[in-house]
């Protein structure tokens, strides 16, 4: 990815998740490049964000309820205490992601690849983790029922 686009990506986003998935919608053959990006505590509740490029993004304590990340690349993204609650992960890419502490109850995560990915601490009730990837996966102390 070139640093332009991600940094044209990134300046949509920071006019709201109202602008950015009306941009969405205009452009829905896109891939959203934000690898690497700072979106730590950022509030990007019910935002369209399927098929972005969010590897190694830093989305630490952000709220991202009921956001869409189906297919998406979040390998070795920071989430940590991510408000992931109601979050569309079909098919995402997880691997080594940091998840700890994060909220994901109610998350949609069927055929997502959580391979080496750290989910203690985690709120998973009502997580639906059908064909999901959990081989290595760090699930100490994470709340399942």
């Amino acid at each position: 990815m070139n640093k332009k686009r991600i940094s044209e990506h990134r300046a949509i986003l920071n006019q709201g998740v109202m602008a950015w998935n009306a941009w969405r919608v205009e452009h829905p053959r896109v891939r959203p490049a934000l690898r690497k990006a700072d979106l730590s505590g950022v509030k990007l509740r019910r935002a369209d964000l399927r098929w972005a490029d969010l590897s190694g993004a830093d989305l630490g304590e952000a709220n991202l309820s009921g956001a869409k990340f189906c297919s998406a690349n979040l390998s070795r993204a920071d989430l940590g205490e991510a408000n992931l609650n109601r979050a569309n992960l079909i098919g995402a890419n997880l691997r080594g992601a940091n998840l700890r502490g994060a909220d994901l109850s109610n998350a949609n995560l069927d055929m997502a690849d959580l391979s080496e990915a750290d989910l203690s601490d985690a709120d998973l009730r009502k997580a639906d983790f059908y064909g999901a990837d959990l081989t290595g996966a760090n699930i100490d102390g994470a709340i399942w029922k």
